[in-house]
């Protein structure tokens, strides 16, 4: 069934079974989609989101941030690698947390440098 979208409620059981941890492979076993599909899914919602943010997250009332990092490998680990790729190897994520709401104000996705 090539170029059918998956149906919204569809796609809001994907995304919720990947917040809870469930490989990419699973999900494409537990819900008979490609991994194609799922990865659109997920790339859809981060562009969604990332919009949301832009717009609506202005002139917030916090009164404390709490700032987390956390480091993640594509493809393998940096110091394994023989020759650097682009899109490949260590990366991180920084977020701004509002603790009391549990609201992440801000982040960035890149490697350590």
């Amino acid at each position: 069934m090539a170029n059918q979208r998956l149906s919204k409620d569809k796609r809001a059981l994907i995304l919720s079974v990947l917040a809870e941890g469930t490989p990419i492979n699973a999900v494409c076993r537990m819900f008979s989609v490609g991994k194609n599909a799922v990865l659109r899914v997920i790339a859809e919602t981060g562009e969604a989101l990332a919009d949301y943010m832009g717009r609506e997250f202005r002139d917030l009332p916090c009164a404390r941030l709490e700032f987390d990092e956390q480091w993640q490998y594509v493809g393998q680990h940096g110091q394994r690698m023989e020759q650097k790729e682009p899109g490949e190897g260590d990366f991180w994520l920084w977020c701004a947390i509002d603790p009391d709401t549990k609201l992440v104000v801000s982040y960035h996705i890149g490697r350590r440098n």
